[in-house]
C-alpha cells in the first residue's frame, strides 16, 4: 500500500482543494514556518481543537466596531454593530468598549484623497504559471497628500515591533500590486495598551521584495510537500515533520503531536 492510499479520502480531497486554490495568508505561512505538522493538522486534516474562542470573538467584534466608526457611525452604534457581528455572543463588554476606545479613531482621520476599511486582497506571488497567491485583509488604508499609510488593529496581550514579522511588509506587497506604491507606512495598533500603543514602520520596495521571497519560498515548498504526499512519493512524516521550538507550549495541537505522531508512517 502506498503512502497516499493509507490517507483517509477526506484528507486527499482536502489536499486537492489546497493544490487547486494555491492560496496562503500571512498567518498560514507563519504556521508553516513554525511547524509543518501543525499546518497539516489545521489545514489538511482540519482537526478541531479548543481555542480561546472568547478572545477570537472579542477581536472580531472590536475590528467591526472600529470599521463602523470609520464609516461614519457614532460610538454607540459602532459598538452595537461590532457585537452584532459576533451574533451577540457573550463577551466582556467593559473590555470590549475599552479596546474600541483605545483605537482613537476619529471621523476626521478619514480625511484625505480616500480612506478604506477591511480591504480584501488576493494577489499572485510571482509571474510564473501556477504561482501561489497571497490573500488577506488590511484593516484601514488612507491616502493623504499622495502618501499611503495603513493600520492593523491588534488585541494581542504582548506588543512587538513591526519588523519582527513579515505581516506589514506583505500588506505593502499587496498595496504595491494594487496601487503601484513604492513605499508605504504601516502601523500596528495594540489596543490593550494605553500609552505608546502604536508601532509604525516605513516599508520600501526592498522590504516588500524580501517579504515576497519569504512567502513564495514557503508557499511553493508547501505545495510541493502536498503533491508529494498525495502521489505517495513521501510519507506524512517525511512531508510534514514536527518542528520542535519555543512555540510548542502554546500550540493547540501539542497533545496530538506527542501522542499520535510517533505512530504514523
Amino acid at each position: 500500500m502506498s503512502a497516499s492510499e493509507s490517507l483517509p479520502q477526506v484528507v486527499l480531497k482536502n489536499i486537492d482543494v489546497l493544490l487547486n486554490e494555491r492560496t496562503f495568508s500571512f498567518s498560514r505561512l507563519t504556521l508553516i514556518e513554525q511547524c509543518l505538522y501543525a499546518y497539516f493538522l489545521k489545514y489538511v486534516e482540519r482537526v478541531k481543537v479548543d481555542e480561546d474562542k472568547e478572545y477570537l470573538i472579542l477581536g472580531k467584534a472590536v475590528h467591526k466596531a472600529i470599521e463602523s466608526k470609520l464609516n461614519g457611525l457614532d460610538d454607540k452604534e459602532s459598538l452595537l454593530a461590532g457585537w452584532k457581528e459576533v451574533d451577540f455572543s457573550p463577551i466582556n463588554l467593559k473590555e470590549y468598549e475599552t479596546l474600541f476606545g483605545r483605537s482613537k479613531v476619529l471621523r476626521g482621520e478619514a480625511l484625505g484623497e480616500f480612506a478604506e476599511t477591511e480591504i480584501h486582497f488576493k494577489i499572485p506571488l510571482s509571474d510564473k504559471q501556477n504561482t501561489p497567491y497571497l490573500q488577506g485583509f488590511i484593516d484601514y488604508l488612507r491616502k493623504v497628500f499622495g502618501t499611503y499609510d495603513f493600520s492593523d488593529w491588534k488585541t494581542n496581550r504582548i506588543m512587538y515591533e513591526p519588523d519582527q514579522t513579515f505581516q506589514l511588509a506583505l500588506y505593502a506587497v499587496a498595496l504595491n500590486y494594487l496601487y503601484g506604491v513604492q513605499h508605504v507606512t504601516g502601523t500596528l495598533v495594540f489596543l490593550r495598551f494605553f500609552r505608546n500603543n502604536r508601532k509604525k514602520i516605513t516599508l520600501t520596495l526592498e522590504d516588500m521584495n524580501r517579504a515576497k521571497e519569504w512567502a513564495l519560498r514557503l508557499a511553493e515548498d508547501t505545495l510541493q510537500r502536498l503533491s508529494d504526499l498525495k502521489d505517495g512519493s513521501k510519507t506524512l512524516k517525511e512531508a510534514f515533520p514536527p518542528i520542535m521550538n519555543s512555540k510548542c507550549s502554546f500550540c493547540p495541537f501539542a497533545h496530538i503531536c506527542v501522542s499520535e505522531y510517533p505512530k504514523l508512517s
